[in-house]
């Protein structure tokens, strides 16, 4: 169970940092 919490927020870990790649990314190339 508690592997299951920390691959949760591994996941969750990595798709913020995209989303906020993705973000920075679209405001730098305005």
């Amino acid at each position: 169970e508690l592997y299951a919490a920390v691959t949760e927020l591994q996941l969750a870990a990595v798709e913020t940092t995209a989303n906020s790649l993705m973000w920075i990314l679209y405001n730098l190339s305005r």
